[in-house]
């Protein structure tokens, strides 16, 4: 009988084990299914999003290709100048027009009289003009060019050397002189008298943000090399507050010992692209970028990387905060010699420039042309605001005798 009651005893543990073990095998059987079915699902979704950002980013650059004025020629240019830097840009020039499929007008050997140099903002490159540069050279129907600079640090342009300081205003200024006077569009061996009694001699600024702070202040130091000047979205070169020199020139000092940072590295040229447009809307105000101002930008900045993956060209130590920031009686003083005609045109949802300075800026430029206008920050680029700009910008640069109409 004891004998019976053991071999049932160890009959029930026998089932027991076997179901315990059916149990065990079958939780993990499906712990792996279902890791294996959210794999699937990461995989596919990571799939689905990068493809969607390669298709945008293509079709974006299709439209702005086919948006490209079929008359006008786009060149890159390679400025060497005297420190050892090497500017990169692009020159935009008119090669005539069609009339039906075989009978061709060519106007390219027509000498351009408006000479228009654009200058980009802060950690853009030229080709925030990949709109409104060649629709302006087309307008003009060869009777102007357009150049647009990577400035230093920015774009295809080299960086400058360790002990040069990367963000400082008028430094942008110098090197606007070098450039002009590479491309021999202003002859530093002629008076101030000759070149004003020559306005081909002269050219036209255009500048975006930071690019408009320094055409500002090369207006003010050449008055005498300049006929128009347009500042896109800012109303003056942004000023320091005095009681924050120290800070800042400590915290440059600071950042300056750490040495630069090596540029992210993203793992397609789509994925920065995305993050380009995220840090736009982050920016002060209500800002937004378009997708094809930011895939033609973000193209021209970008470099591969060793071992998969792409980073920014530009010099991280644009960053830093700056040695030295112009006082706002410096600023004001520089507007009083401007002596060009110029034209403001601002965004209904740009930057957030203080009302102060705004004010302060339209009283001493007395500006032809103000306007505000749909669009954020860069709408010049943007496909939905580029337009408007492009016929203020084309009605103030043609017109000789414009009159103040504030």
């Amino acid at each position: 009988v004891e004998t019976s009651r053991r071999q049932r005893r160890r009959r029930r543990r026998i089932r027991n084990n076997k179901s315990s073990n059916n149990r065990r095998n079958n939780t993990t059987g499906t712990r792996v299914l279902y890791i294996f079915i959210l794999l699937v699902l990461v995989t596919t979704m990571t799939f689905s999003g990068s493809r969607a950002l390669l298709l945008s980013a293509q079709a974006a650059r299709r439209s702005v290709i086919q948006n490209t004025p079929a008359s006008v020629l786009v060149n890159e240019i390679s400025l060497p100048l005297n420190d050892g830097m090497v500017l990169a840009g692009q020159r935009w020039t008119y090669q005539g027009t069609k009339k039906g499929e075989d009978e061709k007008v060519d106007d390219s050997t027509k000498k351009p009289t408006k000479k228009i140099l654009a200058l980009h903002g802060w950690l853009d490159n030229c080709r925030s003009f990949h709109y409104l540069a060649p629709h302006l050279v087309s307008k003009f129907q060869g009777n102007a060019e357009v150049v647009a600079l990577d400035l230093p640090g920015h774009g295809l342009s080299s960086h400058k050397s360790l002990d040069g300081p990367p963000v400082v205003l008028t430094e942008g200024v110098y090197y606007v002189a070098e450039a002009l006077n590479q491309l021999g569009w202003i002859d530093k061996s002629s008076s101030s008298n000759d070149v004003n009694d020559n306005d081909n001699n002269k050219i036209s600024l255009l500048g975006h943000s930071m690019g408009g702070g320094i055409g500002l202040v090369y207006s003010s130091v050449f008055p005498e090399h300049v006929d128009k000047l347009v500042m896109l979205d800012i109303f003056s070169p942004l000023p320091g507050e005095p009681q924050k020199t120290a800070s800042v020139i400590r915290s440059h000092i600071e950042a300056r010992h750490r040495g630069p940072k090596p540029n992210r590295v993203y793992s397609s040229l789509e994925k920065a692209i995305q993050t380009r447009r995220i840090t736009a809307a982050k920016a002060p105000g209500n800002q937004s970028l378009s997708l094809e101002a930011a895939t033609e930008m973000v193209t021209r900045a970008m470099e591969a990387v060793p071992g998969g993956g792409y980073s920014f060209r530009h010099d991280t130590r644009l960053l830093w905060p700056s040695l030295q920031y112009l006082m706002p009686e410096q600023i004001d003083d520089l507007m009083r010699k401007v002596e060009c005609p110029t034209a403001i045109i601002a965004a209904e949802n740009g930057w957030p420039f203080k009302k102060d300075r705004v004010e302060r800026g339209l009283e001493i430029l007395q500006p032809s042309v103000f306007k505000t206008l749909p669009g954020s920050h860069h709408l010049h680029a943007d496909p939905n605001s580029a337009e408007a700009v492009l016929d203020v910008v084309f009605d103030f640069l043609a017109e000789k005798n414009m009159k103040y109409v504030l």
